[in-house]
């Protein structure tokens, strides 16, 4: 936890074995925690796993393939185009977190892109390596070749921003995503669009 504090990342305790946050953790989406205080949450939790809050810069596509994510991200991809590289793990439950550049506008927090794919974003937030997953005990693990030793956040390629951007002038996120004027529209959100 120490370590990615260093490196940039806000941290915060998770329930060991769990994904549940430890304590209250919304101040840390604006604010960095201390040093100390990470030590002294990992005194109280010494099996916590580590989160790390999303927005101010950040946010992660979950995939998760026990409900359909692969299926929907390759579908996506053979329609628009790939995923450019960017920093990735690997989730104990065998999906993968791509972490991207927020962009200025920012992003629609849990935008419903298709099935199995999760938007995490301001108000939301992942799970970095080595935590333990609690449905599988298996680890999170980075990426061997786009690991944080390897690559830094990516800008996200421009279609899957026109799928999760505000539109300008609306104020707020709606209840359910849809697609920018002009935007391709994926599956999972065409009735919404």
């Amino acid at each position: 936890a120490l370590k990615y504090l260093a490196q940039g990342y806000s941290v915060l305790p998770v329930l060991p074995g769990d994904k549940r946050p430890a304590m209250e953790w919304k101040r840390f989406q604006e604010e960095y925690a201390s040093d100390e205080e990470v030590k002294q949450w990992w005194q109280k939790w010494p099996d916590a796993n580590i989160g790390t809050p999303l927005g101010g810069g950040r946010f992660a596509l979950d995939i998760d393939p026990r409900a359909g994510g692969d299926d929907t991200l390759f579908a996506l991809e053979r329609q628009y185009g790939p995923l450019t590289h960017t920093l990735m793990s690997h989730t104990g439950g065998g999906g993968n977190h791509y972490i991207y550049l927020e962009p200025a506008s920012g992003i629609l927090n849990k935008a419903q892109v298709g099935q199995g794919i999760d938007v995490q974003g301001l108000g939301s937030y992942i799970i970095l390596p080595p935590s333990i997953h609690p449905d599988t005990g298996k680890t999170y693990a980075w990426d061997v070749v786009d690991g944080p030793d390897d690559i830094e956040p990516q800008p996200a390629p421009d279609w899957l921003l026109a799928l999760l951007t505000v539109p300008a002038g609306q104020g707020g996120q709606p209840a359910k995503a849809v697609a920018a004027p002009g935007a391709p529209i994926p599956l999972g959100i065409q009735e919404n669009t």
